[in-house]
């Protein structure tokens, strides 16, 4: 009997977070996956790959700037440069209310 669609050698990735307070020594973590199978993996397939979840948290904090750095002609050297920014209200919510699950 062939293997069903719904069967896979390889259990689906799973996505963790987490959160800690500084000075404290209890950490509280939420995890969930990216798919249950290979059909649904496939199926979600075009959406994972355009917008990876764990890379999502980084991207959203990059903010794009440019500066002007001197020359010895006087001419125009821009350089791009990228900035990592704070965590956005929403995933630090999530870590507050991570970590107060931790405190009861």
């Amino acid at each position: 009997m062939p293997p069903s669609s719904n069967y896979s050698l390889v259990p689906p990735p799973t996505i963790k977070s987490g959160a800690f307070a500084p000075g404290e020594e209890s950490m509280a973590f939420d995890e969930g996956n990216l798919y249950r199978n290979e059909a649904d993996a496939a199926a979600k397939f075009e959406k994972i790959i355009a917008d990876p979840p764990p890379l999502r948290h980084f991207l959203d904090r990059l903010t794009a700037d440019t500066f002007d750095m001197p020359t010895v002609l006087g001419d125009r050297f821009v350089i791009d440069t990228f900035r990592l920014g704070d965590v956005p209200a929403e995933r630090r919510e999530l870590a507050e209310a991570m970590l107060a699950s931790l405190r009861g």
